[in-house]
């Protein structure tokens, strides 16, 4: 919204050059079919969150789809 409305400037190219260096990462990780520690450990925390925080997430989850549909 931030930058939609131009109270900031995103550079969209180093976003997108980060999230395909991630991209990349995750295919040589994932290539062993093995899930490194941090990965679980990280993915477990999410989880956690999410059932502590159950209102939260659905109404993100809401506002999402309806974001979405939009």
């Amino acid at each position: 919204v931030a930058n939609h409305t131009g109270y900031i400037k995103v550079d969209w190219k180093l976003v997108e050059r980060d999230v395909n260096k991630a991209k990349q990462q995750l295919k040589f990780h994932s290539s062993g079919n093995k899930v490194s520690p941090e990965v679980k450990s990280k993915v477990d925390e999410v989880i956690t969150f999410l059932k502590k925080n159950v209102i939260l997430t659905g109404g993100f989850a809401g506002g999402f789809l309806l974001g979405m549909a939009s």
